[in-house]
C-alpha cells in the first residue's frame, strides 16, 4: 500500500534525478497518490477576540468540541478527516454533495452545542469546498489545488455559517441542489474567484461577553 514512506521516497528520488527521471517518478508519484475528491475546508473564527479575553487553553478546548463533533459528522458522510491543524480542519469526500451535506450537517450540530452553553463558548465556523485532482498520502497530508482554493474560499472569504464552492465542485451538484446557491466573484492578490454561496441558516450573534 502507498503510504507517506512511499512518498517521500518517491520525492527524494525526485529531487536528485535529471529531467527525464524526474519526470518519470512525477507519473508514478500520480499514479500512486492522485485522486479526484471533494475538499472541505472548515475554519473557525474568534481565535484572537478570545485567546485575548479567556486565554489560550479556553479556545483549545473550543476546538476540541469542534473536532469531537466533526469526527463523527464527516465519517457518517463517507468522508474522512485528512489534518487537523490549530483551529482548521481538512476533509475530503469521494463527491461534492456528501461534502456539503456535511457541511450542512456541521453546522447544524454547533448550533444545537452551542445552545448548552454560553456564547463565548460557541463554536463558530465557516466552510469551502472545491473538487479536484488532489495527492491524498495516508499519514501525511492532502495537497493540490482543490485543497488550496478550499481554504481561500473558507478561511479567507466565507463568513460564519456560510459555505462557499468552487466553480469545479457546483457542477457536480445537481440542479435541485444547485438552487440553493447564489453566484459570487472575489477578486484576491490579483486574482479572480468565481465562487458559489449557500448562506448561513441560523442568525450568527457577536461574540458574547459571558
Amino acid at each position: 500500500m502507498a503510504d507517506a514512506k512511499r512518498f517521500f521516497e518517491l520525492i527524494d528520488h525526485y529531487n536528485t534525478s535529471d529531467v527525464a527521471g524526474q519526470a518519470e517518478t512525477e507519473a508514478v508519484i500520480l499514479r500512486q497518490f492522485r485522486q479526484d475528491k471533494a475538499v472541505l475546508a472548515l475554519d473557525m473564527s474568534g481565535f484572537t477576540d478570545l485567546v485575548q479575553r479567556f486565554g489560550v487553553v479556553h479556545y483549545v478546548a473550543i476546538i476540541r468540541r469542534m473536532n469531537l463533533i466533526a469526527g463523527q459528522v464527516i465519517e457518517t458522510n463517507k468522508g474522512t478527516i485528512a489534518k487537523t491543524d490549530a483551529d482548521n480542519l481538512t476533509a475530503v469526500f469521494g463527491s461534492v454533495s456528501h461534502a456539503v451535506e456535511a457541511a450542512d450537517q456541521l453546522f447544524q450540530a454547533f448550533e444545537d452545542d452551542n445552545q448548552e452553553k454560553p456564547s463565548t463558548r460557541h463554536i463558530r465556523a465557516s466552510v469551502g469546498i472545491a473538487y479536484g485532482d488532489i495527492l491524498a498520502v495516508p499519514g501525511y497530508d492532502v495537497n493540490g489545488d482543490a485543497v488550496n482554493l478550499s481554504y481561500k474560499l473558507g478561511e479567507d472569504l466565507a463568513e460564519v455559517g456560510e459555505i462557499l464552492l468552487d466553480q469545479s465542485a457546483y457542477r457536480c451538484l445537481s440542479k435541485p441542489e444547485q438552487a440553493a446557491y447564489s453566484a459570487r466573484q472575489y477578486d484576491v492578490s490579483g486574482v479572480t474567484i468565481n465562487a458559489w454561496l449557500k448562506p448561513s441558516m441560523f442568525e450568527v450573534s457577536a461574540l458574547g461577553t459571558d
